[in-house]
């Protein structure tokens, strides 16, 4: 975890000396591929979709939804996740950097399905591709849930295109 955390930090400061815009996207929609790696073994390979509010060029609030089809150990089962928060934003010309920290839900599904609490904390770097339009170079997350009192921990990237709307 202090990797990932580490990393995130990383591309949130990379984006810092490019923060002297003051316009911004009174909304943002995102959608790209999503990796999961679960704790125990096995992965997840399946998409992700957020909608975002800004409030303020530097905070929002973020909706995240998440599929994954499972791989390996997990193969033959799925798990979605809900998750909602904060963003902060690190705002510049040709790159925007992000931080939140999420709370929502997750369902695992296969032969059954158990759903629980979980977390998403992380954040990422978008690249400016024209006016409303941004590509995800990458989103790191710490994912951790619990499900039926036992904690997992999970990890997951997600790259793709985000789409702007109503500048302010």
């Amino acid at each position: 975890m202090k990797k990932l955390l580490m990393v995130c930090g990383i591309l949130f400061l990379a984006a810092i000396p490019a923060a002297a815009q003051d316009t911004y996207p009174s909304a943002e929609v995102y959608a790209g591929y999503s990796y999961l790696h679960l704790d125990g073994g096995g992965n997840g390979h399946g998409f992700d979709i957020s909608v975002s509010g800004n409030f303020g060029p530097r905070f929002g609030a973020v909706a995240d939804f998440a599929y994954h089809r499972g791989t390996g150990a997990f193969s033959g089962a799925s798990a979605y996740s809900y998750l909602f928060g904060p963003r902060v934003y690190a705002r510049g010309e040709r790159a925007t950097g992000f931080f939140h920290a999420l709370l929502g839900g997750a369902t695992l599904s296969g032969g059954g399905s158990i759903s629980g609490f979980a977390l998403g904390i992380g954040g990422g770097v978008d690249i400016n591709a024209g006016k409303n339009i941004a590509v995800r170079l990458g989103e790191f997350d710490y994912v951790p849930a619990r499900f039926a009192g036992i904690w997992t921990h999970n990890f997951r990237y997600t790259g793709g295109i985000v789409f702007k709307f109503g500048e302010k």
